[in-house]
């Protein structure tokens, strides 16, 4: 019934990618007025989400929507249209289908348990978010949740609200079977539509979570009296008739038996049989998908590493890069913290802000001064820690901020942040004299401090591993410092580096130790493992923000300028791939994801760096431009 563009929205504020679905022509004039009520619905569905600040990440999120006017040999017609965020999946593919499909591919399994959990709390929390609007999706399946991220950055998106209506409204037009078998409930069925709700989606996540855990469908039905048919037997295909089940999974039956039982009941054909709504399904799986007791912290899933090796500079398409926000008059971008779908969260000189892909967006407070916020921390999906200068963190969300921690009692000043509250986290504090303290909290105790004295100060932190973390900062006698903070041994290694005023940014990726440090005439520190490679950029000009992308390659960025770690056959180099000498405004915050890359200003300007999906894209896009 639709067609959809990848295009290219323009804006006085600047540049956006977007998905256009628009309607047939032949589909509109078929069904006329009730056509146009598809992409009304979604419309509206979409709206009153973005309503929040920041809006949930879990939900395609609305851009535009609207009505093209042609005339075709039948007359003149309007098409309505709907824009949505482009979500850009990068190699492990855009749909869950595509992702669950190169996990059987790499691993010979579909999802692990860490990575089923997180996919789990992800389109709970985005159902929830819809059935909070009044509206029920109703055709909730693999093709129809769009993924970005890896590792424990990946979010999964519900998308597709052409079939979604408001809670107890009857049909618009299809009157005998609407939505996908195997996935859509029964009560969607004909003029039962008014009897949809919240459990309608619990039946339809029932199917994606056994598909997630199982690379295979749940209800294996080709017609819908086949599925009524089925809906009328309480047998159910079990997790561990899969032979792609995680062996982690599998060797726990209990868990797996629970599952089964939770998955059936979610399916029934009576709806009051099922769980009334999306937490109270997650209530019944999500336990049985936790670690076992007494691990300490769960291995890295083996996805991290997939994009190691394979992906390099020179493969695939050409980058292309686009102006996403224009420079502010008025803003100033302190730091900020990046969630896997390019949005992110912002100290800033008017308080808390958050770039929602299209602008800056000013988050409410009522009783927060610009001035005590002090730093922004990305603790998983669309949460964020904020510290705050009487030595307090709080946790923010969609929700509003929560969960204050206070610190005053053991901390002075809150200069930086990294790590997680409840397992291993670091903090930067300062003596009376004022010298940098570097403190640790494991399973929230504290551990030994650690003061550095002849150091002036410490600029960030980021974790290279389990239990290591990258400092950079400046010493007294004006020279920068990079070191390695290892705060379970109660040890800071400094390592060796060349002669220069600081070093003022660092990143880091845990899951496959390597970090990076940036500073003043060019200076670059790259780690990995053990090993600790000094580097420069060309041109030797200042470097102000760095980042390391889940294939392990570095990204740099300066006034004017990005540089990315280009590396050959154990020969590496930094090579500017971004330049213009009217940016004179450092940036101060990079995001990469493999084909990705955003970096913002100190004034609000925002740039992304694309690898383009093939030629066709790339040329649209410089096209565009001019």
């Amino acid at each position: 019934m639709a067609v959809a563009f990848y295009a290219l929205r323009t804006a006085p504020e600047g540049y956006c990618p977007v998905v256009v679905k628009m309607l047939r022509p032949s589909f509109v004039r078929q069904y006329g007025q009730a056509a146009t009520l598809t992409v009304q619905k979604e419309a509206v569905a979409l709206g009153r989400l973005n309503e929040r600040v920041p809006s949930t990440p879990f939900v395609v999120r609305l851009i535009d929507t609207g009505y093209l006017g042609i005339t075709d040999r039948f007359g003149p017609i309007q098409l309505p249209w709907v824009a949505v965020e482009y979500v850009h999946g990068g190699p492990e593919g855009t749909t869950l289908t595509q992702r669950v499909a190169r996990c059987v591919q790499d691993t010979a399994f579909a999802f692990d348990m860490q990575r089923a959990s997180n996919a789990l709390e992800c389109l709970c929390s985005g159902l929830a978010a819809v059935h909070e609007v009044g509206v029920v999706h109703r055709d909730l399946k693999p093709g129809n949740v769009l993924c970005c991220g890896t590792g424990d950055e990946e979010i999964f998106k519900v998308a597709d609200f052409g079939v979604a209506r408001p809670q107890g409204l009857a049909g618009t037009f299809f009157r005998d079977f609407i939505g996908t078998l195997g996935y859509v409930a029964p009560e969607a069925f004909g003029s039962r539509g008014s009897e949809c709700g919240p459990w309608t989606d619990v039946f339809g996540l029932a199917g994606v979570v056994y598909f997630l855990l199982t690379g295979q469908k749940y209800l294996q039905v080709s017609s819908p009296s086949d599925m009524l048919m089925m809906m009328g037997s309480a047998e159910r295909r079990s997790v561990l008739e899969s032979p792609m089940l995680c062996p982690e999974l599998r060797r726990r039956e209990v868990a797996c038996r629970a599952i089964d039982k939770a998955l059936a009941a979610s399916t029934a054909l009576d709806p009051n049989e099922r769980p009334a709504s999306v937490e109270a399904f997650a209530a019944h799986v999500q336990p049985w998908l936790q670690p076992e007791a007494g691990s300490y912290r769960p291995s890295p899933p083996s996805r991290t590493g997939l994009a190691l090796g394979r992906v390099r500079w020179g493969d695939g398409p050409p980058w292309t890069w686009i102006l996403r926000h224009r420079p502010s008059d008025t803003l100033v971008v302190r730091r900020a913290a990046w969630d896997a779908d390019g949005r992110c969260l912002a100290v800033t000189n008017e308080g808390l802000a958050f770039w929602t892909g299209t602008g800056w967006r000013q988050v409410p407070q009522s009783s927060i001064p610009a001035n005590d916020l002090r730093l922004v921390h990305r603790v998983g999906p669309s949460r964020w820690l904020v510290g705050f200068d009487k030595a307090s963190l709080a946790s923010f969300s969609a929700e509003g901020m929560l969960d204050t921690v206070d610190l005053s009692g053991t901390v002075r000043h809150l200069d930086a942040f990294d790590g997680e509250l409840g397992d291993l986290a670091v903090i930067v504090d300062r003596t009376e004299s004022g010298a940098p303290l570097l403190r640790a909290m494991s399973a929230w105790r504290w551990v030994r401090a650690i003061a550095l004295e002849g150091v002036t100060g410490i600029a960030s932190v980021a974790r290279i591993g389990d239990a290591q973390w990258l400092i950079t900062g400046r010493g007294e006698n004006d020279a920068g410092l990079v070191g390695i903070y290892s705060p379970l041994d109660f040890h800071v290694q400094m390592l060796p580096t060349p002669p220069v005023r600081a070093f003022v940014a660092c990143a880091g990726r845990e899951t496959i130790e390597t970090g990076v440090a940036c500073g003043a005439d060019g200076a670059i520190l790259w780690r990995h493992g053990s090993e600790t490679e000094v580097e420069t950029v060309q041109g030797g000009h200042d470097v102000s923000a760095v980042a390391v992308d889940p294939a392990g390659q570095g990204w740099a960025a300066g006034a004017g300028r990005i540089w990315h770690r280009e590396t050959t056959e154990g020969w590496s180099a930094w090579t500017c791939v971004w330049e213009n000498e009217e940016w004179q405004v450092p940036f101060v915050s990079l995001f990469a994801d493999v084909g990705l890359v955003i970096a913002v200003t100190a004034d609000g300007a925002i740039l992304e760096g694309r690898q383009a999906d093939g030629d066709s894209d790339t040329e649209f896009m410089s096209e565009s431009r001019r």
